[in-house]
């Protein structure tokens, strides 16, 4: 085999190659297979959004949402107070102007003849007459002479012997007698005669030097000694060089645009867009818009679809005090609720139409009752004489009457702290109102805090005097926002 001759002619061929000119370019060979994937890049930081409620004031004039925006550096799915690049605040506008009065509804049909009135209280009774005086006392009676003395009586017969005294105890022991004398030692024995000492012997001659015997097997190991004290520390190396600058990163970014009404907001509202400038998956990096293709999570604060509050009825409380930000009260007295009416307050004096208030709650508007109407009001709802007026409780305070809490387990506390108090308004007990979840009131039996559902509404039993100014109890207040915030 002559692998030399083939390996020169090789190389000849490649040196004729170089020296002669350029030949033609070759056609494109076919594309190579496509390279394996590679492994997994890190996972990326995505920005969040963080909304709550913005009280009124300097950020917002009526109130509104404050949107805190950033990126989650530890990924923990929640926007922390150290992750929080900036804020913006979606603001709820000025109430509107009141709109045109509807046109008069038609006159509802006569309602049923109230109860008898109770009976009067009774006559007092005339007072008594004057006690006659006491007559004389009359005169004591002489004390009677002293009777004599008896005589003395026999003397009686001697008693019979008495018993046997017990055995006295047994005397002590006598003292024991002294020890004989020792008797005499015996004589010793003669000693032995000793016997001759025997001659040494001669000194023999001296024996070879035997052979080393073997070594002997190695000792136990001593035990180990105390350690000796630690060195004095060692100076300080020389700093390391910096390491390089690390990537830059990307600010987060929010975007608001108006929402309009439609699957994501009902009424309408602002859509909440945050996301890292960082141009991933598509989009142009560090651009300072945040692109579609940057948008990290969406969020949308949309307008309630019922957001007014109506006052059927006259009233001098300050509804204004309990009112949720997200609800606008309608000035004045209003008993026609149309369908962006989320409460209607009805007071004792709210001239309202049964089957307007019945279609309002069964589309998903709720109605709040006051002292002495919760059962023309309930009857409105769910049908005519089912309700009768209960019995009168209560003092004339305007609290809500919350000495006893019914029903604990209701959604309704546990979402509101119960709080008991002693001084409730006063009303007319909805104990005996058919299918109604009872929350509160003056005694064990004696409801005057209660709810029942009506299609998509609520009808709220609150049958105590909240409707004039007289100052109420914090706790009243709070769950009157509540009710109107449900």
């Amino acid at each position: 085999m002559k692998k030399v001759s083939i390996l020169s002619s090789l190389a000849i061929g490649a040196l004729l190659v170089g020296c002669g000119g350029d030949g033609p370019k070759g056609p494109t060979g076919a594309a190579g297979p496509s390279g394996k994937d590679g492994a997994t890049g890190p996972a990326g930081i995505s920005a969040l959004v963080a909304m709550t409620e913005e009280s009124a004031g300097d950020n917002c004039e009526y109130g509104g949402q404050k949107v805190d925006y950033g990126a989650d550096i530890d990924d923990s799915g929640t926007l922390d107070e150290n992750e929080i690049e900036g804020s913006k605040y979606v603001c709820n506008g000025a109430d509107g102007k009141d709109g045109a009065d509807g046109k008069d509804g038609a006159d509802g049909a006569t309602g049923a003849t109230g109860p008898a009135g109770l009976d009067g209280a009774a006559a007092a009774m005339g007072a008594t007459g004057a006690t006659g005086a006491t007559g004389a006392t009359g005169a004591t009676g002489a004390t009677g002479a002293t009777g004599a003395t008896g005589a003395t009586g026999a003397t009686g017969v001697q008693g019979a012997t008495g018993a046997t005294g017990a055995q006295g105890p047994v005397g002590a022991t006598g003292a024991t007698g002294a020890t004989g004398a020792t008797g005499a030692m015996g004589a010793t024995g003669a000693q032995g005669v000793t016997g001759a000492t025997g001659a040494t012997g001669a000194t023999g001659a001296t024996g070879a030097t035997g052979a080393t015997g073997a070594t002997g097997a190695t000792g136990a190991t001593g035990a180990t000694g105390a350690t000796g004290a630690t060195g004095a520390t060692g100076a300080t190396g020389a700093t390391g060089a910096t390491g390089a600058t690390g990537a830059k990163g990307f600010n987060s970014l929010l975007k608001l645009t108006g929402e309009a009404p439609g699957a994501n907001c009902f009424a309408g509202g602002t859509k909440v867009e945050v996301g890292l400038d960082d141009g991933t998956p598509s989009g142009t990096a560090s651009n300072g818009v945040l692109e579609t293709g940057e948008v990290d999570q969406t969020s949308y604060l949309c307008v309630p679809a019922r957001y007014k509050v109506l006052v059927c009825g006259s009233s001098s409380f300050a509804v204004p005090s309990i009112m949720p930000a997200n609800l606008t009260l309608v000035a004045g007295s209003n008993c026609t609720p149309d369908s962006a009416t989320k409460t209607m307050l009805i007071t004792r004096s709210g001239s309202f139409v049964a089957a307007e208030v019945k279609a309002f709650v069964e589309a998903g508007g709720e109605v709040m009752t006051e002292y002495n109407n919760s059962d023309e009001v309930f009857n409105a709802v769910f049908g005519a004489g089912l309700a009768t007026q209960g019995t009168g409780q209560g003092g004339c305070s305007d609290n809500m009457p919350l000495v006893v809490q019914f029903t604990p387990s209701d959604p309704f506390w546990q979402t509101n702290a119960y709080v008991a108090e002693g001084n409730p308004g006063c009303g007319y007990a909805v104990t005996n109102f058919p299918g109604i979840t009872p929350l509160a009131g003056w005694a064990a039996g004696q409801v005057g805090f209660a709810y029942r559902n009506a299609g998509q509404g609520r009808l709220w039993l609150t049958d105590y005097d909240w409707q004039d100014s007289q100052a109420k109890s914090a706790q009243t207040l709070i769950l009157m926002k509540a009710v109107l915030n449900h």
